[in-house]
């Protein structure tokens, strides 16, 4: 029998690569808080565990909601692209709290190698996966960001207010109606400069408001 030698270093190079890549890096913000329109309160961050609805815990900000007959997996449908790795909303859609989870959906930016997505989240009650309100009807809440060079070891994210951009042309290219920055979401963060935080790992920018865009 033939035996392979790997050497050391490579095993414990391979080893480190797949710590890093699982583990998660919770953030802080000082916007964190509780939004509430039209009979439903949700929180403004998305966390990084069901554990703490915190602001020393927090991923990114919501910065897009998906509405009138919206559910997570219609918008799925229509974006295409790849699972990711889920975090958590905590909300009260007038029911009492609870936590979703979701893995979103990525999709490779356009001149880049793999590694390189911009992705949104989106969360709503289970197992309707929608929130539903006379203000809005069906609706989705989600979250925006990028993932550059993910699956490095100088893997960086963020880019919040770039990714929602990215997304509302998206959907306005394919004939829905989008208008832009026009809920007050209440999670301005470092705008318009940005900021990094964990070691330079993620880069905060958000203006605050959400775009909507409406699924007929």
């Amino acid at each position: 029998m033939t035996r392979l030698h790997v050497p050391f270093a490579t095993i414990l190079s391979f080893t480190l690569f797949l710590f890093v890549g699982a583990t998660v890096f919770a953030g802080s913000t000082t916007t964190y808080t509780m939004v509430s329109y039209s009979g439903d309160t949700w929180y403004n961050w998305d966390n990084t565990s069901q554990s703490c609805a915190c602001s020393n815990a927090v991923d990114w900000p919501v910065t897009m909601v998906f509405r009138t007959y919206a559910n997570v997996n219609r918008v799925k449908d229509i974006l295409g692209g790849d699972s990711g790795s889920s975090m958590y909303l905590r909300a009260n859609d007038g029911n009492g709290w609870f936590w979703d989870s979701d893995g979103g959906r990525k999709l490779p930016i356009s001149g880049y190698p793999t590694g390189y997505y911009h992705h949104v989240r989106l969360y709503a009650p289970y197992p309707a996966d929608y929130f539903y309100s006379a203000a809005w009807g069906r609706y989705v809440l989600a979250t925006t960001h990028i993932d550059w060079n993910e699956f490095s070891f100088n893997q960086q994210f963020g880019w919040s207010e770039t990714a929602e951009e990215y997304f509302a042309a998206f959907f306005r290219n394919r004939g829905y109606s989008v208008s832009e920055d026009t809920f007050w979401m209440a999670n301005n963060d470092s705008w318009p400069s940005g900021r990094w935080g964990e070691g330079n790992r993620n880069f905060y920018l958000s203006n605050g408001y959400a775009t909507i865009v409406v699924l007929p």
